[in-house]
């Protein structure tokens, strides 16, 4: 049996207006190619909206979804970790506000929040975008949602 560890991710950068909380993490292990960690306590992430989007201790995310062999060039739990909890929650059926495009752009704008470069926001917005249609449809499909 693995022993699980518990792991903060450092958030230098981040802006603290948007980002108010740390992030404290069990660290999963890796499943089926990508690694998967729980949340231990909330989250939050004060929107440019003027809304208050909290992702709830005990959520499983496997960060920024990069596939194994890019995690040297782009990895799942760097400096874009904070926007990408947001995004994984917002994919989730306890999302009711947001759609596809909301959602991925909110993403794309905490990415600057969070300190990750001109370039690599373009490069990480435009996988989201080309990869997470097929997934946000079966989100739909499964739990009903419209």
């Amino acid at each position: 049996m693995s022993s699980l560890k518990k792991i903060n991710i450092i958030m230098v950068e981040v802006n603290k207006s948007i980002f108010p909380d740390e992030i404290h993490l069990k660290d999963l292990g890796i499943h089926k190619g990508t690694r998967k960690f729980e949340l231990l306590q909330d989250f939050r992430c004060n929107y440019y909206d003027g809304s208050v989007v909290t992702v709830q201790k005990g959520f499983i995310t496997d960060g920024v979804s990069v596939p194994r062999f890019a995690w040297a060039i782009i990895g799942p739990f760097g400096s874009a970790f904070p926007a990408a909890l947001i995004h994984d929650w917002l994919f989730s059926p306890f999302n009711k506000k947001y759609n596809w495009g909301q959602t991925n752009w909110m993403f794309y704008k905490l990415m600057k929040d969070c300190g990750v470069s001109f370039i690599e926001r373009q490069v990480i917005y435009g996988a989201v975008v080309i990869g997470s249609y097929p997934i946000w449809k079966k989100r739909l499909e499964i739990y009903g949602i419209k």
